[in-house]
């Protein structure tokens, strides 16, 4: 509940700074920042992806938990999630200040 909790305060303040950041930058500017958030997710989710057991499959992944650098990178897993979920918030606020809703 506590990490419930912190990440929906970080996705908050992210939200607050863009949009006072929306009146100083230039508007290509945020098309560099969505740019780079897009490039974020989909690295990142490459990253959880291959550190999950469930995705991957099991005898991939005894297989590499042979290897100790496997062993490092997995043991991330948990920060890969992190990583995606601030990446989207930024990348969709952003996109939304930027272009605006597309249904309306």
């Amino acid at each position: 509940m506590k990490k419930i909790a912190l990440l929906t305060f970080v996705a908050i303040t992210i939200t607050f700074v863009i949009v006072s950041l929306r009146a100083v930058l230039p508007s290509t500017a945020f098309v560099t920042i969505i740019f780079i958030a897009g490039i974020t997710n989909i690295l990142s989710f490459f990253l959880i992806f291959f550190s999950c057991r469930c995705l991957i499959g099991v005898e991939f992944a005894r297989n590499m938990m042979k290897h100790p650098w496997y062993n490092k990178f997995y043991h991330l897993h948990c920060w890969y999630w992190y990583i995606l979920f601030v990446s989207v918030v930024v990348h969709t606020v952003t996109a939304f200040l930027v272009f605006g809703n597309p249904l309306f």
